[in-house]
C-alpha cells in the first residue's frame, strides 16, 4: 500500500464533506470509490466508435442529411439569421481524424467533441470528401457509413 499526501482545494474538501455526511463512507474509501468510478469513465470513453461521440454530442435521427440540407433556421422558416441557433459545422479534417483511429488528430478530436455542447452540422459535399480519404474498404469509412446510415431521415 502506497501512502499519498495530497493537497485538497476547498471545493474537493466540501464535496468529499458532503459525501461522508451523505453515505457515512470513510473520507478514503470515498476517495477510492471516486478513483474507481473516474477510472471505468475513462475506459468506457475509449471504447465508444465515433458514432456514439457523435451522438452523445446532441445528435439526432436525420440530423446529419435534414441538417445538410435545409439547416434549422431554413426548416423553421427564419427571416432574420440572428433568430437561428448556434450550431458547429464539421469540415471533412475532423470527420476524417474522428472516424480514422492512425489519424494523428484523432485523440484531439475526440477529446474536443466530447467538449461540445452545440449542434453539429456537416454537407453532403463533406461527407463526399469524407468517404473518398478515409478510403472505401477502410474501417474508417465503415463507421462513417454506420453513422450516416443510422442518423438518416427515414
Amino acid at each position: 500500500m502506497a501512502i499519498r499526501t495530497v493537497r485538497l482545494d476547498d471545493e474537493a474538501e466540501a464535496t468529499l464533506r458532503q459525501i461522508h455526511e451523505a453515505t457515512g463512507l470513510p473520507i478514503f474509501e470515498a476517495l477510492k470509490q471516486g478513483l474507481r468510478c473516474l477510472n471505468q469513465q475513462v475506459r468506457d470513453a475509449t471504447k465508444q466508435r465515433p458514432y456514439d461521440l457523435l451522438r452523445a454530442a446532441g445528435s439526432r435521427p436525420g440530423w446529419i442529411c435534414e441538417r445538410a440540407l435545409y439547416g434549422d433556421a431554413a426548416r423553421r422558416g427564419y427571416r432574420d439569421s440572428q433568430e437561428a441557433a448556434e450550431m458547429i459545422l464539421v469540415d471533412t479534417g475532423p470527420l476524417v481524424a474522428l472516424f480514422d483511429p492512425q489519424d494523428g488528430q484523432h485523440k484531439p478530436c475526440r477529446g474536443t467533441l466530447m467538449e461540445i455542447r452545440e449542434p453539429i452540422l456537416t454537407t453532403t459535399p463533406v461527407l463526399t470528401e469524407a468517404f473518398r480519404v478515409l478510403g472505401p474498404a477502410s474501417i474508417g469509412s465503415d463507421s462513417l457509413r454506420e453513422f450516416v446510415e443510422a442518423t438518416a431521415s427515414p
